[in-house]
């Protein structure tokens, strides 16, 4: 019967053979194509086992126990494999249970005679062999119909709606079980995290506390070490600046000594000075020309009647001193302009013409006051002008001849000026009177007086040089038109008066200013007597020169080599007019 019931994908249950036991029940559950469910009784004995009535006409015989321990198993050790996913296999072909696992078929082989059960149940087998398809079918049929019946006629059965539901209950179970476990897994989840939050924020919060704690430290040691840093600079710095400080005083205390030694080399210097202007003066009047003496002291009267007279006559009447200030202010604009062309001179020339006619009509007064407002010009103008080269001095000496040409008092107070501002154009070195203090010495002299104290020599000797080389060009100007009233014969007697007299330290500086700017001049109009004149100055002359005035004799003395060796002074830049 067990192997009948594997055939054809059932499981039964059978008692013992024989057994004292009381009648009991035992459900079969058989499951069609549809999954349909079915439970049938099987009544037993202590006989042999047989089913209902409603069955299908097959014997379920069973064996002792002890007999057929196999076939009432429900292991599936040993079972065929037509039972598939717990479904049983309606198309293959059955398969017997192999002699060796029968004990019933071991003891026919042994004995040589069939066990009637067995051979009961081999019958049946061939015959449910015979009857799978047909008992198949008959089941699928009465699942069908159990499942057309109405539900009260099968009270036996478990109906559909009871699966159902149980299939929803348990599937609710379900649910709720996940949903319970998904919870409990959420909250594990929840309260983990929130514990490895907690873990990552103390672990945040104990690095941050140690970070800080070690920046800290470096902040602290950094302010050491920039306190050190800062203490050691702050020393070195002191050190730097009361080094400097040391270095300073002693610098000032080596300018103020050198300061000091300049000022008593400057003061040895001016009273080496002093004195040999003073013994020059002293031999000078010995060898001063009487005709100089009185020519200064002509043109230093033009001087005082001019500061006593003209300048109080214009100071007292307001409205000649008004157009004074207007054609003063014409003039030192018209000779401001002046250039080397000649259409330029002879414009300029011209207005100042115009002008010295104006105040001529005006009275002698403003015609004394303009024309020395035009020499003052001049001369300040060549002062400043002829300091480096001599060039500017030209076209202001072609300006004084033009002037002096038509207007004669003019070179009076021309010469009038000169004397006043350059006691060597006359010249006379003016000596020093008994009563004179040395400041009142060096006034005559014509030094310039500043805040700090007088001009040095230098100073003096170069300003005295460029006011004198405005009166050389005077010498050697030659008009358009007439002739020059103040020309080179006034030259030659300067030559002769200054070789006359003992040398003075600006003497040489002098005499080189006269033949480079009218040298040229003055050999085209002495030749032989000026060539005998300057071997006599280069021989003769310059051995008398003082010590002081060595730099001007070098050059001097150079100027004249170059004669001696050319026979010809060259003519001095600007003596010609401009193209």
């Amino acid at each position: 019967m067990a192997i009948y019931n594997q055939k054809i994908g059932l499981t039964s249950t059978t008692t013992r053979p024989h057994s004292n036991k009381p009648k009991s029940t035992s459900t079969i559950n058989v499951l069609n194509s549809s999954s349909r469910r079915a439970q049938a009784q099987i009544v037993t004995n202590g006989g042999v086992a047989k089913p209902v009535a409603r069955g299908y006409g097959l014997t379920d015989f069973s064996s002792d126990e002890s007999d057929f321990s196999s076939d009432l198993s429900d292991s599936d050790e040993g079972a065929p494999s037509t039972v598939t996913n717990g479904r049983p296999h309606r198309s293959g072909v059955p398969q017997y249970i192999p002699a060796a696992n029968n004990p019933a078929h071991y003891v026919a082989h042994i004995t040589g005679r069939m066990d009637p059960w067995e051979a009961k149940m081999q019958q049946i087998q061939d015959l449910g062999k015979d009857l799978q398809p047909e008992i198949a079918d008959r089941i699928a049929q009465d699942f069908d119909e159990i499942a057309r019946r109405p539900i009260a006629s099968t009270p036996g059965w478990i109906r559909d709606d009871d699966i159902i539901q149980k299939v929803k209950n348990l599937s609710l179970q379900s649910e709720s079980l996940k949903d319970k476990r998904k919870k409990e897994s959420e909250s594990k989840n929840q309260a983990t995290k929130q514990g490895i939050e907690s873990c990552l924020a103390q672990i945040k919060d104990e690095r941050e506390t140690a970070l800080r704690i070690l920046q800290e430290a470096a902040r602290k040691v950094q302010e050491e070490n920039d306190r050190i840093a800062k203490e050691v600079e702050d020393k070195r710095k002191a050190d730097i600046a009361k080094k400097e400080e040391q270095e300073k005083k002693a610098a000032e205390t080596a300018a103020a000594n050198a300061a000091a030694a300049a000022e008593a080399a400057e003061r040895a210097k001016k009273a080496a000075a002093e004195r040999a202007s003073l013994e020059s003066a002293k031999s000078s009047t010995v060898f001063a020309s009487e005709s100089a003496k009185l020519e200064r002291e002509n043109y230093l009267k033009v001087l005082e009647n001019i500061k006593s007279v003209v300048t109080p006559g214009i100071a007292g009447n307001l409205n000649l001193k008004k157009a004074c200030n207007a054609i003063r202010r014409d003039i030192v604009s018209a000779i401001g302009r002046v250039t080397n062309r000649q259409d330029e001179i002879m414009r300029v020339a011209t207005e100042i013409d115009a002008m010295l006619r104006n105040t001529m009509h005006m009275g002698e007064i403003p015609y004394y006051w303009a024309l020395n407002v035009i020499a003052k010009k001049l001369v300040k103008q060549s002062e400043t002008e002829c300091l480096v080269r001599s060039s500017p001095a030209f076209p202001l000496a072609h300006v004084a001849v033009l002037l002096f040409t038509t207007h004669a008092k003019f070179l009076e107070v021309l010469m009038a000026r000169f004397a006043k501002k350059c006691v060597y154009v006359t010249p006379v070195y003016v000596p020093k009177a008994p009563g004179d203090s040395t400041e009142e010495y060096m006034m005559k002299l014509a030094y310039k007086k500043k805040e700090s104290g007088f001009e040095t020599e230098a100073q003096y000797d170069a300003r005295q040089c460029a006011i004198f080389t405005l009166y050389c060009a005077i010498l050697q100007t030659k008009p358009p038109m007439g002739s020059n009233v103040h020309a080179m014969d006034n030259g030659w007697r300067w030559m002769a008066r200054i070789l006359n007299m003992p040398p003075r330290p600006i003497t040489p500086s002098l005499i080189q200013v006269f033949l480079e700017v009218c040298g040229n001049e003055f050999m085209r109009t002495y030749r032989n007597q000026a060539t005998k004149t300057l071997q006599l100055l280069m021989h003769k002359f310059i051995p008398l020169i003082p010590q002081q005035g060595i730099s001007g004799t070098v050059r001097l003395k150079t100027l004249l080599e170059q004669f001696l060796k050319t026979g010809n002074i060259p003519i001095a830049e600007g003596q010609q007019y401009d193209r």
